[in-house]
């Protein structure tokens, strides 16, 4: 199941990174985040649980470390570009309001 989620959020991320690589710099950091989550996807394919279960918390645990790193970057990147955006005082958003463009 992990496996399974790991290789759909891969795929998800790389494509996240390609249509957003004129919006925003660094992206080729969230395409290392989906490579890494399809490559943690094909080792938790091939490795027999019984005998790796530690092995594979310690690399779900890096992986955890990278990709909530990567993740937390590119939103202030995007709050930073949404603030630039936005009419008020740095509030890209509004809650209950439609978002403008």
């Amino acid at each position: 199941m992990v496996a399974a989620w790991a290789l759909v959020t891969g795929v998800f991320e790389i494509a996240a990174a390609i249509s957003m690589r004129k919006e925003m710099r660094h992206e080729w950091l969230m395409g290392l985040s989906g490579l890494v989550s399809i490559v943690l996807g094909a080792i938790l394919l091939a490795v027999r649980p019984v005998e790796g279960l530690v092995a594979i918390v310690w690399v779900l645990g890096w992986y955890a470390l990278f990709a909530s790193g990567v993740l937390a970057s590119k939103a202030w990147q995007l709050r930073k570009l949404g603030a630039g955006r936005g009419s008020g005082a740095g509030s890209a958003w509004t809650p209950g309001a439609a978002p403008t463009l």
